[in-house]
């Protein structure tokens, strides 16, 4: 069924059609249970399985609203997108340049021709097994940032390690680095992803808690199992580092974590570094390495504590 509505110059006003739209112009295609046109507009509005697609990827939400003429569009109800993989020009280190980009959120508005993306409502950023959730994500593809607020945890898969794949039938399950904070904020120019708010960040056997932390992430052709390169944290900083015959917790008020040898840099408001097997050491600046290479002490005495061995009874 189509009704249309002409204006005193006789000219289009407004077009309905219910039930089975289908729309296509040129690489842009749309369907849904009903639709409108706005003829002075050229906006589009599509009602209930509304989906568009053109050839960087498609979207499907309840109800979405499309100009025809720039091809930004306002989605609401159960959103979600698909992003055709990004050339090497905008590809961006914390998104994958040959994977395609896939959300979800409650409402998302693309405006720029695709370049500023805002998801908000249950938001939900991913690629494989790496992802964002937030309770909104801004994407800005031109100056290729990302920031998410509201109860953020990004998600990122380490790559696996040559003993993961040696024995198919023995398996070894993958590894994450992830990080909670109330907001973060990521700029491609440095690879860097700032978190505030109060952080949590947690690795294989290490997790810290810190005021604010710094996020560098490895090249995209880098060769390293992380996808963080290394983290700074600031503000009563705690490192726990858990091995099967010991637990290390690091306090400071600055931390540096270097992924690739495990190095730990605590500096600022006393240092300390409790130790469950070799007992407790503090100083000004301490350097120690989570695979027990060594422990450097500089400004200060090392202080050993002492270990009570609980005995069975």
């Amino acid at each position: 069924i189509i009704d249309a509505s002409f204006d005193e110059k006789g000219e289009l006003k407004q077009m309905k059609q219910s039930d089975n739209f289908r729309y296509t112009e040129g690489d842009r295609k749309a369907q849904a249970d009903s639709a409108s046109l706005e003829n002075n507009t050229n906006v589009m509005d599509l009602e209930k399985n509304a989906r568009i697609a053109d050839a960087t990827g498609s979207t499907t939400a309840d109800h979405i609203k499309l100009n025809q003429m720039t091809g930004d569009f306002d989605a609401t109800g159960h959103v979600s997108t698909t992003r055709l993989p990004d050339d090497q020009k905008s590809a961006s280190a914390m998104l994958d340049k040959d994977e395609p980009t896939l959300g979800t959120a409650d409402h998302v508005v693309s405006a720029n021709r695709n370049h500023l993306i805002h998801y908000s409502g249950n938001a939900v950023v991913w690629q494989t097994s790496n992802r964002i959730q937030a309770d909104k994500i801004d994407i800005d593809r031109d100056k290729k940032s990302l920031v998410a607020d509201g109860k953020v945890v990004t998600q990122f898969e380490d790559k696996p390690k040559p003993e993961a794949t040696a024995d198919p039938a023995k398996p070894v399950p993958p590894a994450f680095t992830i990080v909670k904070a109330p907001h973060m904020v990521y700029t491609d120019t440095d690879r860097l992803a700032n978190y505030t708010g109060g952080v949590d960040f947690w690795r294989p056997a290490l997790t810290v808690k810190s005021s604010t932390l710094k996020s560098y992430l490895n090249e995209q052709d880098s060769d390293a199992d992380s996808r963080i390169n290394h983290a700074v944290g600031d503000g009563k900083v705690e490192i726990v580092q858990f091995a099967p015959d010991r637990q290390r917790v690091g306090h400071s008020e600055h931390a540096e974590y270097y992924t690739a040898d495990g190095k730990v840099i605590l500096t600022g408001g006393g240092p300390k570094l409790d130790d469950s097997k070799k007992g407790n050491t503090q100083g000004d600046k301490l350097t120690y390495y989570t695979d027990d290479k060594r422990l450097d002490v500089e400004g200060a005495a090392e202080h050993k504590g002492q270990s009570h061995i609980r005995k069975k009874t």
